[in-house]
């Protein structure tokens, strides 16, 4: 039609005509229903999976860490009083003017503690002249004892006398040769090589086993009678006791503090962390009175004797236990010692073992007969000095 620009629709009238939709393509995706609920179904997919990822990161990793986070304070405050403990029974070691009983109040809100006299042992070895004595079999609760004895400055006979001691008043023991032999002496002998002896009393007391529990024992190997006495070797073995706190929580990372010995240890098992000084001095050099260059060690055995127990309870409710101070013995002092030997039976051995290895002491790892751990510091260049001190003190509650 004239006038009508070409590409463009024609018009009937005013109104443009547009051409009818032709029948869809082969293959086009018709649209329908199904389509709407697509999406709907995905969220709830996504929705949910996240939800799982959440309950499972609460599970394996918010709970856990708010549960380590809960542990580590309520470690903390019960160390606090354990800290507390070991400050006032110092107070009372060292002899405090008018103070011989200490009120133990720790507000324990979960958990519970424990006494116990036994359960933790120490051996104080020490060689006085050219000598080497070793323990075995010191562990466990019956009357045997391995010993193993050498040395050019130990000689053919000597006399082995050891004591249990009760309240500073000791009762003599016999080493005998066999579990059914019996005497009225102190062993004499030979005592070099590995031989294994049994702590009985004498005839006179009825020769009866004295088993190495809850006890307080002293050896000593010295020349046979007759003449000037020479003291080749001392042995001190004290089951010290313990005050502990178990979290009862956490398996299994349960958090544990001790104090025994002295000394408050804290942390899980296997790895316990010294909190506080050891009773055990590090090496101290000095000049004697002869002008010499020394060194002297001092060792304390602190033996907790009774038991006691309680729980936690909310708001930490505090629950009182009396430590009566008995009184402090002298175990040896010596001044002129090749060698001293520590060994530790107990849950705390390799704390005590790793802190006697430490710069500060310079103790080194030994193995004794039986393979019974220790550790032993020697001095073969100055003198060397030890003294050792026997504490004990009674618990109430």
């Amino acid at each position: 039609m004239a006038g009508v620009p070409k590409g463009r629709g024609r018009h009937r009238g005013h109104r443009m005509v547009r051409a009818r939709a032709g029948p869809p393509r082969p293959g086009a995706r018709r649209g329908n229903g199904a389509d709407a609920a697509v999406s709907p179904v995905i969220g709830m997919v996504l929705i949910l999976a996240i939800s799982v990822l959440g309950i499972v990161a609460v599970t394996n990793w918010g709970l856990p860490a708010i549960l380590a986070m809960q542990q580590n304070v309520e470690q903390r405050t019960v160390l606090n009083d354990f800290n507390a403990l070991d400050a006032s029974l110092q107070k009372l070691i060292a002899g405090t003017t008018g103070q011989t009983t200490f009120k133990w109040q720790p507000a324990i809100g979960t958990g519970a503690v424990d006494i116990d006299p036994t359960g933790h042992r120490w051996l104080l070895a020490v060689d006085v002249a050219d000598v080497v004595v070793e323990y075995g079999s010191f562990a466990d609760a019956d009357n045997a004892l391995r010993i193993n004895a050498s040395g050019a400055g130990l000689p053919a006979s000597v006399r082995v006398q050891a004591h249990t001691w009760k309240g500073g008043v000791a009762r003599e023991v016999i080493l005998a040769n066999n579990s059914g032999d019996c005497s009225t002496s102190a062993w004499t002998g030979n005592l070099a090589g590995d031989r294994t002896y049994y702590l009985k009393t004498n005839q006179s007391s009825g020769c009866t086993a004295v088993n190495l529990e809850n006890v307080v024992l002293s050896l000593s190997v010295r020349s046979p009678q007759g003449g000037a006495v020479t003291v080749y070797h001392d042995a001190f073995l004290v089951d010290v006791g313990h005050v502990h706190w178990d979290s009862i929580r956490g398996t299994p990372s349960r958090r544990h503090i001790y104090h025994s010995n002295g000394a408050v240890f804290s942390g899980t098992p296997g790895s316990y962390l010294l909190d506080s000084s050891l009773p055990l001095a590090p090496p101290r050099e000095f000049t004697n009175a002869n002008g010499a260059s020394s060194v002297g060690v001092f060792a304390r055995l602190l033996k907790v004797n009774g038991t006691a127990s309680f729980s936690g309870v909310d708001a930490g409710a505090r629950n009182a236990v009396f430590l009566d101070f008995v009184g402090t013995y002298t175990l040896a002092s010596h001044d002129n010692v090749s060698r001293v030997s520590v060994y530790v039976h107990g849950p705390l051995q390799e704390g005590v073992y790793a802190e006697l290895q430490s710069r500060a002491y310079n103790f080194t790892a030994r193995t004794g007969p039986g393979g019974d751990p220790y550790v032993r510091y020697e001095e073969t260049q100055r003198v060397f000095r030890f003294s050792s001190a026997y504490t004990l003190v009674e618990v109430e509650r």
